[in-house]
């Protein structure tokens, strides 16, 4: 869909027998921004690499791309069926909620602007020109992380590469 600057579009999506639409609002970039989106059943084939905890998402992914020769700048509401898509143990308490962003090599965390029992709202993502992000819902690891002690010669106690963050 082309998305004029400072618009707001329903995106009519969702898979099966489930109506899943998203909202898109262009807050910056292309003009009009050239933007596609589905909605993916299930947990991201990657989300073992993110920092989500794979019992505890909405059982969906959102993948958006940008087709502009520009970046965009994009709000987002994420919708989904509740509770048929939440695992049992998904809290939406919002200092347990995290949405992150795949795109394509790494995730980054991203706060949620609001969150609804059937809704998550996501605020100024940017997607760069030509390009895909995919974005999960899900409860934060505990945030009681450690950290393993990287071996070998030059490792000082008081270098951060010397560490490795693990989840728990």
């Amino acid at each position: 869909k082309l998305c004029p600057l400072s618009s707001t579009m329903n995106f009519e999506v969702g898979n099966g027998a489930d109506y899943l639409p998203v909202v898109i609002q262009t807050t910056g970039g292309a003009d009009p921004a050239d933007i596609s989106l589905r909605v993916m059943p299930g947990d991201h084939p990657l989300i073992g690499s993110s920092m989500i905890n794979p019992s505890k998402t909405v059982n969906r992914y959102w993948q958006v791309k940008n087709y502009s020769t520009s970046g965009s700048t994009l709000n987002a509401t994420f919708n989904f069926i509740d509770p048929a898509d939440k695992d049992p143990a998904l809290s939406m308490n919002p200092a347990d909620l995290l949405v992150d962003e795949w795109n394509g090599s790494t995730w980054t965390d991203i706060t949620p602007s609001q969150i609804n029992p059937s809704n998550v709202s996501v605020s100024a993502i940017s997607i760069p020109a030509s390009s895909q992000r995919d974005y999960i819902i899900g409860n934060k690891y505990n945030p009681g992380l450690w950290w393993t002690r990287v071996t070998g010669a030059g490792n000082l106690w008081s270098n951060p590469a010397t560490w490795i963050r693990e989840r728990t």
